[in-house]
């Protein structure tokens, strides 16, 4: 990636307040960049949904903030990229099987939904497993400048 490409980069604790203020972040950075409001609710959604999957799976439900999760957005002048590593249980969402929408809700398993929402926002999503390190990758075109207001 080129050096010019803006990043954010934060490490939270496994809690919803840390959650929340990483949320808040990110959407400054996305705004300060030029990014569309349209686009950044697609990255905070995405965002939202694999930490807070981490943090009532991967983490065994504990709020702790004993583990961390490591988070970094960036901005190239076609796409955006988000990264996302935490130390829980191995899990890789590519392979998880879509919900059963063909089947009325009170007979439908529970969980998938929220995978199903990420893989219509996000136009790519890759996954590795790096030691004891989930790492997720999550890229998006868009329409906004990355150059940002220079300030």
């Amino acid at each position: 990636m080129n050096s010019l490409n803006p990043v954010f980069s934060i490490v939270i604790a496994d809690t919803m307040p840390a959650l929340e203020e990483c949320l808040s972040r990110t959407e400054g950075f996305l705004s300060d960049h030029g990014i569309p409001q349209g686009e950044r609710q697609d990255i905070r959604l995405s965002l939202e949904e694999v930490v807070t999957n981490i943090l009532k799976y991967g983490y065994g439900g504990k709020d702790g903030g004993d583990h961390s999760i490591e988070i970094e957005v960036s901005v190239t002048p076609t796409h955006l990229a988000l990264k996302i590593s935490d130390q829980g249980g191995a899990f890789n969402p590519i392979e998880h099987p879509d919900p059963r929408t063909d089947l009325p809700a009170e007979k439908r398993p529970i969980g998938g939904l929220g995978l199903q929402i990420l893989k219509s926002v996000m136009e790519s999503i890759h996954y590795k497993r790096e030691g004891n390190k989930n790492i997720l990758l999550l890229r998006k075109s868009h329409s906004g400048s990355s150059g940002g207001s220079g300030g």
